[in-house]
């Protein structure tokens, strides 16, 4: 063999020895793809095994503000509905400071820190002068038919007290206005196209008027409770920071009502 081609064939095998078939020398020669730096690679991504997030079911809400025809800030609040405090408890009085009612004999309630039982009941007019009082037992009081009647488009003032002094003493008053005419006529006449009481009811809550709504949803739901009908009274209670609480309340005797009902 000539000495030239023995040359060539030791630098040949010697070439391969460095470079064996199959590996990579970091370059890519043409039709040909570089294992180590796949074409086309996409950025990893990572799949978590999640839930896609639920979304919170809001309550609808309803703008009820405007029963309070007074309201006072929460530096006063204690100084008519709020009741005033005394050595043997607080009379909270279940109302806005002044609120609205059609009925001439409206609905008041209260509530006091010493758990007394029984009170006095006072109704003054616009002056301070009463003109009604008397007691009661429980914490809910009717404007007695006997009572002086009380004028649409009047204003009054009421208040309670233990009729043990030794329980606390009397509250600040709270105002009631009467509605007078032309809403008077009006509401009238929407109450006539109503023919069940929870949309009557829902004619006061429209018109803002306290005690006729709280009045109407109350006796509802002394008849049938109902997860709505606690719902509809408790946005009306949270509307006064005096029935806040009862607003809670409402919503937690909603949710033990069985579903059937």
């Amino acid at each position: 063999m000539r000495p030239d081609i023995c040359v060539n064939l030791l630098i040949a095998c010697s070439l391969l020895a460095q470079n064996p078939p199959g590996a990579s020398n970091g370059t890519t020669q043409p039709g040909q793809t570089n294992q180590s730096q796949p074409t086309n690679a996409q950025p990893e991504t990572k799949t978590k095994n999640e839930q896609p997030a639920k979304t919170k079911l809001k309550r609808a809400y309803t703008d009820l503000s405007g029963f309070d025809l007074a309201p006072k800030n929460d530096t006063h609040a204690t100084q008519i509905g709020g009741g005033t405090r005394s050595v043997g408890g607080e009379t909270t009085l279940y109302a806005p400071n002044k609120g609205r009612s059609f009925d001439l004999q409206p609905t008041v309630s209260w509530t006091n820190t010493a758990k007394a039982q029984r009170f006095i009941v006072t109704f003054m007019d616009s002056s301070g002068t009463t003109i009604y009082q008397k007691q009661v037992s429980g914490r809910t009081f009717r404007y007695a038919d006997d009572a002086p009647a009380l004028k649409p488009g009047s204003t009054y003032l009421w208040t309670v007290e233990p009729s043990n002094r030794f329980m606390g003493t009397r509250s600040e008053p709270a105002e009631i206005a009467i509605l007078g005419e032309p809403e008077r006529s009006q509401i009238r006449d929407e109450l006539a196209d109503k023919k069940d009481e929870l949309s009557q009811a829902n004619v006061f809550v429209e018109h803002k008027i306290w005690y006729d709504a709280v009045e109407k949803l109350s006796r509802l739901i002394e008849k049938q409770p109902s997860p709505d009908l606690y719902e509809r009274r408790a946005e009306i209670y949270e509307q006064v920071s005096n029935t806040e609480p009862l607003a809670s309340d409402d919503r937690a005797a909603a949710v033990q009502i069985p579903a059937e009902h």
